[in-house]
């Protein structure tokens, strides 16, 4: 049944009961289907959790939500329990994760070590003649 969604229990019972069915029912928990059970819409439980709407009664109600979430998500990865192309899906689009790669540039001049009139020479003397041509 519908509850109030501006009454901040009733929305923190419902997460308590979704997230309860979903242990009992072997299903692994979402922001969608949480927004479902709350009747809202996707985006307003993502305006909720970051704070832009309701942040006094449901902000914090909600974060925690999605903390339990991605430990639940966490437990699943580290356990093999879900298919890990889904399980990265997943950790980057709901919980923020992101591939970092370190990149180091050395540079490479082979000139850095010449005076200026060597330098331009050098230079000068790699560029084709248009008379070569």
């Amino acid at each position: 049944p519908p509850i109030d969604i501006s009454d901040p229990e009733q929305v923190k019972n419902r997460i308590s009961e979704y997230l309860d069915f979903c242990e009992m029912n072997d299903k692994k928990p979402s922001m969608v289907a949480m927004a479902n059970w709350i009747g809202v819409s996707r985006e307003t439980l993502n305006t909720w959790k970051r704070g832009e709407y309701r942040t006094e009664t449901h902000s914090d109600t909600i974060k925690k939500a999605c903390l339990l979430m991605e430990e639940i998500w966490y437990d699943l990865m580290q356990n093999g329990k879900i298919n890990p192309g889904s399980g990265i899906f997943l950790g980057k689009n709901m919980f923020g994760y992101k591939d970092v790669a370190d990149v180091v540039v050395t540079p490479n001049n082979p000139m850095q070590d010449l005076d200026a009139d060597t330098a331009r020479k050098r230079l000068m003397e790699s560029i084709p003649d248009e008379t070569d041509e």
